[in-house]
């Protein structure tokens, strides 16, 4: 992130991904494109999954503190349940819905940092509203993926997902990198944090996802996020020297307590 702009950085992962991708797909011999008919539900998957997810996620770190993004992506396993019900018609029990109400409020502690001056930090709004965003659009992309992931292998649909968002992404990275300057030699940290994000990140997590989604109701597997916020705050302060405070402590508390509550109807 420091010598990559946002949209160039996620540009530049998605493309290596891709790249991954297209050759597995030639390797397992799969159709380079999905069916006729779901092609355009696919292309709106890669806007929510990769475009439009990473292009509010990168610019909201930006924004505020990587600490207090991952409390906030953690958002995503409660608008997913609230998203449930009303693509799926799920009913939402009392216990659902007070989990609801506890994660909000953990959510208005880590925006705020625990005080009212928090709301009126510009910045800091800015970017908070823009990492709820983007936990949204991977909610809703979680809920109407599921649907896909009975149709395709997990790595074939991955492969078409990460593609089509990628496509779209592509201008907002080549707009971006005309007028912001960007290092024409990056730093071998820089190189490795790429190549670890389009591995690991959007190649085999990806795929994991797709391959649960197959198998496990969206809300469970959603739990699971909640894993970031443990390995964020152990590695934030020794990597980028971040410092967490009560508030946001207090607050992801809250955050992970919600999504327990939530989570128990189907665990």
């Amino acid at each position: 992130m420091r010598e990559l702009p946002p949209f160039v950085l996620a540009t530049v992962r998605f493309l290596i991904a891709s790249a991954i991708f297209m050759v597995i797909i030639a390797v397992r011999g799969w159709h380079i494109l999905p069916e006729p008919q779901e092609r355009i539900p696919v292309l709106f998957l890669g806007f929510l999954g990769v475009t439009l997810l990473f292009a509010l996620q990168y610019s909201g770190i930006y924004l505020t503190s990587s600490a207090q993004a991952s409390a906030l992506v953690g958002a995503a396993p409660i608008f997913i349940a609230l998203l449930s019900v009303w693509l799926l018609g799920e009913q939402i029990p009392i216990r659902t819905l007070a989990g609801i109400i506890v994660a909000f409020a953990g959510m208005t502690v880590v925006i705020s940092h625990g005080s009212l001056a928090g709301f009126r930090s510009g910045t800091n709004l800015i970017g908070s509203s823009m990492i709820l965003l983007n936990s949204l659009s991977w909610a809703l992309f979680s809920v109407l993926g599921k649907k896909y992931s009975f149709r395709y292998h997990p790595m074939q649909l991955t492969g078409y997902v990460s593609i089509a968002g990628t496509i779209l992404l592509l201008p907002l990275g080549v707009v971006q990198a005309i007028f912001l300057p960007v290092p024409f030699h990056l730093s071998l940290g820089t190189w490795c944090a790429v190549l670890f994000l389009s591995v690991f990140c959007s190649v085999l997590g990806y795929w994991l996802w797709y391959k649960a989604l197959a198998h496990v109701k969206a809300s469970t597997i959603g739990v699971y996020l909640y894993g970031e916020q443990a390995v964020t705050f152990a590695f934030a302060p020794l990597l980028i020297g971040e410092k967490l405070g009560y508030a946001l402590l207090f607050g992801t508390a809250l955050i992970i307590l919600g999504i327990v509550i939530v989570a128990r109807r189907d665990i």
